[in-house]
């Protein structure tokens, strides 16, 4: 998961990756629920509270939901590790 300084803008496209379980009982059911794993979105809002930052993302299918900063990596993120991971792959099958 990407550490980050800069807060991202509406409109980044992001790729979910996987549940901050430590951050659950933050989350109400239904919210919980509504969050997708390994999908690609948009950034459709920036929620800055005192001490805590949280995104709301549109996913592909048009559905939304809201995570943490450490759920997300950006698009260009995530495709760089997917070049690098498939090159490793080429790699080790030589």
């Amino acid at each position: 998961m990407s550490e980050r300084n800069n807060e991202l803008p509406v409109g980044t496209q992001v790729h979910t990756t996987c549940a901050n379980n430590e951050l659950r009982l933050l989350w109400t059911k239904d919210g919980w629920a509504l969050r997708k794993w390994g999908v690609q979105g948009s950034i459709t809002y920036v929620h800055k509270l005192s001490r805590s930052l949280y995104y709301e993302v549109r996913h592909g299918d048009g559905t939304e939901a809201c995570y943490d900063p450490s759920e997300l990596v950006t698009a260009s993120e995530h495709a760089s590790r997917a070049r690098t991971e498939s090159a490793l792959a080429e790699s080790v099958a030589a």
